[in-house]
Formats: C-alpha cells, structure tokens, sequence
C-alpha cells in the first residue's frame, strides 16, 4: 500500500495537484491507457472511492485530456 501511495503522490507532483481547499486530488493525462491502468485504480485503492473523468480539448496543442478527480482530504493533508 506504502509503494502505491507514494506512485500516487508522484503521478500527482508531476501530472496534476491538490485542490486549493485541500479536499480533493486531480490527475491529467492525455494517454487513456495510463488512465485505465495505472491512474484510477491507484486512486480508488487509496481513497475507496470511484473517480470521475473529465474529457477536455482545451489545451493549445489541441490534443484531448483526461482529467481525473477524486476527493480525498485525507490523502491531500498527507501529501503535503
């Protein structure tokens, strides 16, 4: 469990953040593959809860992004 958090607070160091009210986590990738496979199981593994998924096209590349949300206060209190 250590070792899937401390993957968890990666992805989010490098790929998302922490909510400003510190109440929930997101995740943004533009591979849906990780998304599937990696992302949303370590965040429902961590927190007990589903995420929801966000498709957007609001970047300047163009390119479609996953964005992946869960809240976790718990888990935003221990990240940072």
């Amino acid at each position: 469990m250590r070792t899937n958090l401390a993957l968890l607070a990666g992805i989010v160091a490098s790929d998302g953040h922490l909510e400003r009210d510190g109440k929930g986590i997101k995740v943004i990738t533009t591979s849906k593959s990780f998304l599937d496979e990696v992302i949303l199981p370590l965040m429902k593994q961590a927190t007990g809860k589903t995420p929801s998924v966000y498709l957007s096209t609001t970047c300047f590349s163009g390119r479609r992004k996953f964005i992946a949300y869960v809240y976790a206060a718990h888990l935003s209190r221990l990240f940072v």
